[in-house]
């Protein structure tokens, strides 16, 4: 009897053994993808999946695993390379069990997002034998697909126009006008013929036009030949001379401002020598002399004692050659400075409307002068109105860079994509390396997704000169690229603009920063509560930080700005952890 219970026993063991080792190989334990969900960053998402074989899983030494990974949505379906788990390198596979891990990076397309990452799982017994290959336990919703709020960015486009800042019209243009009476040896009197001379009508033109003087120098002059007591008196007389007649002249144009003396400033040089010396420097033939008579002139000695020896030294002031040195040194001048009269604003935007309204009689260009026009057109806030300007401008000045830029702006911007490149390109033909036109250029270049073109002309337009507009438009290209720290800097660069804080808030939630996002971010909602995608994505950051006051009261406001919030939230993997709470559901339903 004891035999038969001994027998029995063994019996047992001999079939546990066998049943055990006779175990099937349903599969991998764990498989698991991190992150879940998965995340978008740049234009791809990155992810890992871990498989695991258990100990004692009946995969035997010679068997080989086989998962087969895909992002699946549908009918849609973006397959990975394979994990392979073979027995025969693992050859504690049977007790240990077996571990592999795998990054995979995919290109992402909007095709994906609402789908999830699976694993098609196959077991081939003997890896010998690839006939008997068959379907192990799949491993589903691995990994949804996928949080997009990196592509939230505030991606306005700011573009340089040049019509504005860089035209030459100037409201106020500087007049002088230098005019010469000469007089006779020994005479103080104004000749008659002198008035005849043009530049002294210029001066009496200017008089008669009633323009506005800001200052008037006279300087009445002598030879330097004589006594100086006669030279002193007649450079004193031909000043007041010519005071007097230019006083009478303001007279009878009506002016009043500037009849007192005290407007006038008056001097005199009684002995011209510098004058001497420079007609002496420039005659061929008393040239040889003119080291002797700087020499003579710069010494100690009193004016009578220098003319003395130097017209000794040229022959004496008899010479008609002498006297014709110093005949155009017996004058007075006058020196008017004042201010050229230009339209008014009010002027040149009337002109300006009147054209847009195609109430203009002839063509614009004779009426405006070039750097008026383009002053007139970087008045306009109406971009309508400043295209009309800019189209005519580009046709009257083929090659101006200025108004090809401004112009190819503003086509891009109304979606005329190639025609704004055209003139764009154009405008770079006349002005290599313009920072306001390698912006422009960059901000075409990104819409049509040529991102990393846009990047070099963002880039290239900052070495030219440091902008704002470039500085965003570039953070933004990084954003897009997932260089967040970059864009930081860049976006911190343009902080004045309309979006950059924003920008700054999102860059920083993408690096997990969440304390630095939320403070950008409701200082951005701060300064522009309408821009209700401010407040959506407060919710966001409010989840992520495990803030249900943040996340309830954000949600709210952005839903209650914009309907459109309610369904993106929904949908939006962001709120998974809050989906099911009954705050969540009261807010967007």
């Amino acid at each position: 009897m004891r035999n038969s219970s001994i027998l029995f026993i063994l019996s047992a063991l001999v079939v546990g053994v066998f049943f055990t080792s006779c175990k099937k190989f349903q599969g991998p334990s764990t498989v698991m993808t991190n992150p879940n969900p998965l995340e978008v960053h740049g234009d791809s998402i990155e992810y890992t999946t871990k498989v695991k074989i258990a100990p004692k899983s009946g995969m035997k030494k010679k068997g080989v695993y086989t998962g087969t990974p895909a992002l699946k949505n549908g009918a849609e379906s973006f397959k990975t390379e394979n994990i392979v788990i073979q027995g025969a390198q693992n050859p504690n596979i049977k007790k240990q069990g077996a571990e592999v891990s795998k990054r995979y990076k995919l290109a992402y397309s909007d095709k994906m997002n609402g789908g999830s990452v699976r694993m098609d799982n196959t077991y081939q017994k003997n890896a010998k034998k690839p006939n008997k290959v068959k379907d192990v336990n799949d491993s589903e919703n691995m990994a949804k697909c996928c949080i997009t709020t990196s592509r939230l960015v505030w991606d306005a486009e700011y573009y340089i126009l040049t019509s504005k800042d860089r035209n030459e019209y100037r409201k106020v243009v500087p007049l002088r006008l230098e005019a010469k009476f000469n007089f006779p040896k020994n005479i103080d009197k104004i000749q008659s013929d002198d008035y005849n001379k043009s530049d002294i009508v210029s001066i009496g033109e200017f008089i008669n036009k009633r323009l506005p003087a800001t200052k008037i120098t006279i300087v009445g002059f002598a030879s330097p030949e004589g006594l100086l007591k006669r030279n002193v008196e007649l450079s004193v007389n031909r000043s007041k001379e010519v005071q007097k007649w230019l006083v009478e002249q303001l007279k009878k144009a009506g002016y009043t401002q500037y009849l007192d003396s005290t407007f006038f400033a008056i001097s005199t040089t009684s002995e011209d020598w510098d004058g001497f010396k420079q007609n002496v420097k420039s005659s061929p033939k008393f040239g040889e002399y003119a080291s002797q008579i700087f020499e003579i002139v710069s010494s100690g000695i009193t004016e009578d004692e220098k003319e003395s020896k130097i017209m000794a030294l040229v022959g004496g002031a008899r010479n008609p050659e002498v006297e014709a040195l110093l005949a155009p040194l017996r004058r007075a001048t006058i020196v008017m400075e004042g201010q050229e009269p230009r339209r008014t604003d009010a002027q040149i935007d009337s002109i300006a409307n009147a054209f847009v309204a195609g109430k203009v009689s002839g063509n614009i260009k004779d009426i405006l002068e070039k750097e008026e026009w383009l002053y007139a057109i970087g008045r306009m806030d109406n971009w309508k109105n400043k295209k009309a300007h800019l189209a005519a401008f580009v046709q009257a000045y083929p090659s101006d860079y200025r108004g090809l830029n401004d112009y190819g702006a503003i086509l891009a911007s109304e979606g005329n994509m190639d025609e704004g490149m055209k003139n764009l390109e154009s405008a770079a033909s006349n002005k290599r390396g313009d920072n306001a036109v390698l912006n422009n250029t960059g901000i075409i270049q990104r819409l049509k997704g040529k991102k990393a073109d846009a990047r070099r002309s963002f880039e290239s337009s900052l070495s030219a000169q440091n902008t704002g507009e470039a500085s965003f438009n570039l953070g933004v290209v990084l954003a897009s690229q997932a260089a967040y720290a970059q864009a930081i800097d860049r976006f911190n660069t343009a902080r004045t603009l309309k979006g950059a804080e924003y920008n700054v808030g999102l860059c920083k939630l993408m690096m997990d920063d969440k304390s630095g996002a939320r403070a950008a971010l409701e200082s951005s909602a701060k300064a522009y509560p309408e821009y209700t995608q401010g407040y959506y994505m407060l919710a966001v950051t409010g989840v992520r930080m495990n803030d249900k006051d943040l996340w309830t009261l954000n949600l709210k406001k952005a839903v209650d700005g914009n309907r459109r919030f309610s369904d993106m939230a929904k949908s939006d993997l962001e709120f998974d952890k809050v989906r099911e709470t009954s705050e969540f559901k009261a807010i967007v339903k």
